[in-house]
Parts: C-alpha cells; structure tokens; sequence
C-alpha cells in the first residue's frame, strides 16, 4: 500500500513490511528521513490517517494467516482452532463395517493367475450358505438389555446353560459349541458359573457376569493340568471375534492358539478386563478359546460375524494388496481397507476408503482393519507413511463431501527405546489434543507428537475413553488415562482428508484412528431464550359514583 511522505509507519511490526513510502518500504523510508514533517491537521494528513485506519480494520477483519509464523504467532494460532466440544457432525461408526483383512490374496501370491480368477474361485468353493453372526453370554444371568450395545454384532445373545456345558449337547444355527477338557467333551456345570451382581451389591466383570475356566482344576492328569477349550465348531472362513476376559488371571487365555492377552488385538474395557478382537481365518476344528484355570481365570462373552465372501470380492487389505503388487510388478495398483456403512448423509449409505500415499508396507498385514469401534494399521519399521481417508458413496463409489466429521487418532505413546509417535494433519477445521501430547504448527498442518510412556493393556475399546489400570515393560501396574493420548480433528465440507504417521526409531508398531469418541463432547443446544412476559394491563378505575 503507497502512503504519502510525511506519514507515519504503522505501529505493528506484522504490517509494517506491507506498507510502501514512494515506493520504499516503510521502515526503509523512516530511516532515511522520508517520514515526518507533516502537519496532522493538513487535509492531507487526515486523508492518509483516514485510508490508514481503513486498511487497518480490513487486516484484522481477516482469518488468521499460516505462513511463516514465529512461535508466538504459532501459538495464537494454535488457540483460535482448539476446541472443547463439537456440533452436530455427521457421525461415523465403524462397528457396522463389512471387512475382510489378510485373507484376500493370500492365495493370488502363491500362483501366477489373475486375481479376479482366484477371487471367483473363492466366492465358488468357500461362500457360506447363510451369514453366521451370533454372540453367546456365559455368566449366571442374562445382563441389561443396554448392555448388548457394546457388543459389534446385532443378533440377540444366547444365555449359555448347564444343560448346554458339555460339547456337542446344544449347537447354535446347526454348529455344535461347548467345553472340551484336553479334547475330550466335559462339563462345568452351573456352579462354574457367577452372576452380574457379587453378594455386596457390586456389579461382576461390568455386568456381564462370567465362567471360570476349570475352577476346582479337574482337568488334569496327576498335578499336570490340561487345557480347557470352549469350541464353537465353525466351517472354514473369516471371521470376527471378540472375547471378553474379565477379571485375574489372563496371561494364559488364548484364541486360536494364540494368546489373546495383552496384545496387539487387545484392549482394557474396563478395569482388569481384557477385550480380544481381531479378524481370525478358521481352517478347519472350529473355533476354541482356551484356557487353565491358573493362568486363565474366566470369559464373560464371545461374538462372532463371518465375513461374506460377496465382500471380499469388493475389498482389499491394505498391505496385502501391494505384496501381491511387488510380485506381479503392478505397482499402480490400489491398495486400501474398503469399510462399509459407516454413516448415512441425506438417505444415502457412506462408505470409508483408507489408502495408502506412498511408500507403505506393514510387518503384520493381518493386524490392520477394524478393531472393535477403531481402524487398526500396523507399519513396518519405517520413519513415515501417510494414509489417505476418503468418504464415498455406497453406490456410486464417488467421493461424498460431508458437512462436518471427526476423525480421531489414539493411543499416541512414546516406546520404551525411544520411539515417539506423531501424526501431521492439514485442512482440518478444529482439533482437540490430549494434555500428554504435544502439537506444534507450521503453515496449515497440526503436528502431534506422544510425550508420555506407552503402557502395556492401555488400548481403547469402546468410544467411551477413560482412566484405566495397564502395565509397564517391567510388568508393573499404573494408570493410564485414554483421553490424555488421543487427538480429534473436526473436517468440514470435506470427503478426502490424510495422516502423516512417523515413529522417530524408524521401528514399526500399530497406529489406532476412529470416529469422534468421549474425548470430543457434542457442544450442548442453545437454551431456549424465555419468552418475554407481557405487561399486565392496568384495571380501569371506577368511575366515581354521583354524588
């Protein structure tokens, strides 16, 4: 902007650089003499003061700018996007996906056909007949019917019985299910059994009540014990499940064989639980989870949905994809994790797409896709990826730009050598970071990095974030608060947003996102504004009677 000689340099040092003196620069024109002299009473004067104060307000009437910033700039700007609550966004959900995780191409690797052939094969040879979804509750009782929401399938659950203890005595949709005692069908009867509310009144495993694995230890041989399996005798397939372990002992409890807690398929529902959910391939033997009463002490619920190889057909998983890519040389070809149904907008259904920009290869494939209510991607040892989230029509498969959404990242901890997460955002509205993490901005993106020491059992698994007891590498317990290691980011008018990951060893790991959980609260309604009451009108006086 060109002000007249004479004028002087505005005060703040931001603007000052924008203003010109006959073509210098102000603080240029002020040190060589141009500035001053002029009377502010000359009509002149008043006119630059005038225009002066015009441009002013037209700069502060302006969003606030991210470029360049020195830190006090960045914190400022740090403050006018940092929120305590949100309203009204499109909710996602991502307990209603449909899935598939490594499975899908794992048979395109180890021959030299098309993939299309070998998924048609698939949908031929291994399609089930009827979609397999139950949920069964091995406590004393049935809980609250409130209770069921927690859980990631939508059938109602059977209530297990004595009568139904021993293996091959009752069966569910034509599968047999029930204890095995080292192989062999046994019973534990009701007295294995306990109830949602303990004798002083409290609520057992959060009102789920539970089964002992082998209470009194009778399945052994002499003083070894044999293991003790609850099986459910699925055909071959994908399936996902969840198991919930609710209290004690659990260093020993395994699902498939592989044990079950903690791990990375893992989470702490609440406190002393641990909650199994993970996408298992069932071969052949069904389904068992196992346990010894001493290091295994119980199970309080477990879900299972089968994975319609109709989706298989429409979904890839991301890692799996590109190391068919990287043998078949087809290195444009998309790799991604396809979730379905996971929010509706104006009658329409949603889909989620996650991609992956650039360089992305995981050390354990079958450990992405969605756990519980979050997406799980795992990395192999490397710096940095970058993952692209893209809405899209359930129909169309075009991009679908919402009005407003949140997407979170959580669990952002640090490693016991070192290693520190971070995740960098752009084009996102607002944000809310926990008090143990530490955000820094350059230009428009919010970089997020854990400042607190990750703990073992800490995973979130319900969009209900709290305080819950974990452990440290040396097995030591400690509290750890879940909403202190998650950020939320609120998009609008968005469909297509990305994370940058990076972990500062270059050492590999899991990166958990989700929707908008208790962290981000929705922003309360307006009250209504109290209508205004009306002034009574006066009474009319009486006329005075005639005297």
């Amino acid at each position: 902007f060109n002000l007249p000689v004479g004028l002087p340099c505005p005060s703040r040092t931001s603007i000052t650089s924008n203003y010109f003196l006959d073509g210098y620069p102000c603080d240029t024109a002020r040190s060589q003499g141009l500035i001053g002299g002029m009377s502010s009473k000359s009509p002149s004067m008043l006119l630059a003061l005038l225009v002066m104060a015009i441009l002013q307000l037209s700069d502060a009437s302006q969003p606030h700018r991210l470029h360049d910033r020195d830190e006090d700039d960045e914190e400022k700007s740090d403050a006018s996007t940092k929120i305590q609550c949100v309203t009204d966004p499109v909710e996602l959900n991502f307990r209603r996906s449909k899935m598939v995780t490594n499975n899908l191409g794992a048979d395109d690797r180890a021959t030299t056909e098309a993939p299309s052939t070998q998924a048609d094969d698939r949908a031929t040879t291994d399609a089930p007949s009827t979609q397999v979804e139950m949920a069964f509750i091995f406590g004393g009782e049935m809980p609250a019917s409130t209770k069921f929401e927690e859980l990631p399938v939508s059938v109602i659950p059977t209530l297990l019985t004595a009568t139904d203890d021993k293996y091959g005595n009752a069966n569910a949709g034509g599968y047999a299910y029930g204890w095995l005692c080292n192989g062999s069908p046994a019973s534990y009867g009701q007295a294995s059994k306990r109830g949602i509310t303990r004798t002083d009144g409290t609520k057992r495993a959060d009102g789920w009540g539970l089964q002992h694995f082998d209470q009194h230890r009778t399945c052994k041989v002499g003083s070894t014990d044999h293991d003790v399996d609850w099986k459910l005798n699925l055909p071959a397939g994908s399936y996902d499940v969840t198991v919930l372990f609710p209290e004690q002992a659990k260093q020993g409890c395994k699902v498939q064989g592989e044990l079950a807690c903690p791990s990375s398929y893992s989470s702490e529902p609440f406190s002393g639980a641990c909650l199994y959910s993970k996408t298992i391939q069932v071969v052949n033997d069904g389904l068992k989870i196992t346990g010894r009463r001493t290091t295994c002490h119980s199970l309080s619920y477990v879900t299972v949905k089968k994975i319609a190889a109709a989706s298989a057909l429409q979904q890839t998983v991301l890692g799996e994809e590109q190391a068919r890519q990287d043998q078949e040389g087809d290195a444009d070809a998309a790799e991604e994790i396809k979730i379905e149904d996971v929010a509706t907008y104006e009658g329409r259904q949603v889909n989620l797409v996650v991609t992956s920009v650039g360089t992305y290869k995981p050390a354990k494939p079958e450990l992405n896709g969605v756990v519980g209510p979050y997406i799980n991607i795992n990395m192999e040892n490397v710096c940095q990826a970058t993952f692209q989230f893209q809405l899209q029509d359930a129909v169309t498969n075009r991009p679908v730009r919402l009005p407003s959404f949140v997407l979170s990242v959580l669990d952002l901890d640090t490693r016991e050598n070192g290693g520190n997460e971070s995740i960098e955002v752009s084009d996102f509205d607002s944000w809310l970071a926990g008090s143990e993490l530490k955000t820094s901005r350059r230009d428009s993106a919010l970089r997020v990095d854990a400042a607190a020491k990750g703990l073992i059992g800490c995973n979130p698994s319900s969009l209900e974030l709290k305080e819950v007891t974990c452990q440290n590498a040396q097995g030591n317990t400690s509290r750890s608060d879940q909403r202190k290691l998650t950020v939320s980011f609120v998009f609008k008018d968005k469909h297509t947003v990305q994370f940058k990951a990076s972990i500062s060893t270059c050492q590999g790991g899991n990166l958990m996102f989700g929707p908008r959980t208790s962290q981000l609260p929705l922003c309360p309604s307006p009250s209504a504004s109290p209508s205004p009451s009306e002034s009574p009108s006066a009474s009319p006086s009486p006329s005075p009677s005639p005297s």
